[in-house]
Parts: structure tokens; sequence; C-alpha cells
């Protein structure tokens, strides 16, 4: 369990350095539109897609190594380059189980609550300045 919480620690760091440095360095692209985050929401759905099939397909890894290479670079990278990843992979686990109508209640829900819980923090926050 500590490894695994190591390779989780390391790997979540770079993934939330990667994730800065490419804010940054799309911020002066838009100004209205959070480019970076859509990049990194993208490129980190495509990314978790990719290793799900490559671990899941290949039998290049045991079983153990294939524990701590999740545990690095899906939990601990791309959690800390974005969430939205995961989300996206739960999507497409529904959908490939034929369970469309679930899938469009998880993706209203997760959208509609995460975006209501921001409101909320937002004006929780701002509520306590005025």
């Amino acid at each position: 369990m500590g490894t695994l919480l190591l390779l989780v620690g390391i790997g979540g760091g770079l993934g939330a350095m990667s994730r800065f440095a490419l804010t940054q360095a799309t911020a002066s692209i838009s100004k209205q539109i959070p480019l970076g985050i859509l990049f990194c929401n993208v490129i980190g759905s495509l990314v978790i897609g990719m290793v799900a099939a490559f671990l899941l397909e290949t039998k290049l890894f045991n079983e153990d190594i294939s524990t701590y290479v999740r545990s690095l670079f899906v939990t601990g990278f791309l959690g800390g380059f974005t969430t939205f990843s995961s989300f996206s992979l739960d999507i497409l686990n529904l959908l490939q189980r034929g369970e469309m109508f679930i899938a469009l209640g998880y993706v209203l829900v997760s959208v509609l609550v995460s975006l209501f819980a921001v409101i909320i923090g937002y004006y929780f926050i701002i509520g306590l300045y005025r």
C-alpha cells in the first residue's frame, strides 16, 4: 500500500505540474475560454482510454506491474492532470455495456451536480467576505 501511495503521489505531482504548464502556455491564446483545461481534459481522456485499452488488451505487464502502472500513470499522473479523463472512461464503459440511459444520466448528473457545487462553493465564500 505504501509503494502504491507513493506512486500515486509522484504521478499526481507530475500531472498537476503538467496541467499548470499547459494552462500557462495556452493562457495567451484565449482569455475567455480556458483552453488549457479543455486541452488537459481532452488529452487526458484520450490517454486514459489508450492506457486502459493497452493494459486490458496486451499482456505485456503482469497484474502486479499493471497495478503499479495504473497507480503511477492513471490514478496519479492523469488524476493530477485532469479528473475528467476518469469520468470519460466511466461513460465509455457504460456505453460499451449497452447502458446508454445510465450513461446519459451519469453525464447529466455529473455535469449538473458539479456545476451546482461550484456555484454554491463560489457564492458561499463570496458571502463570507461581503
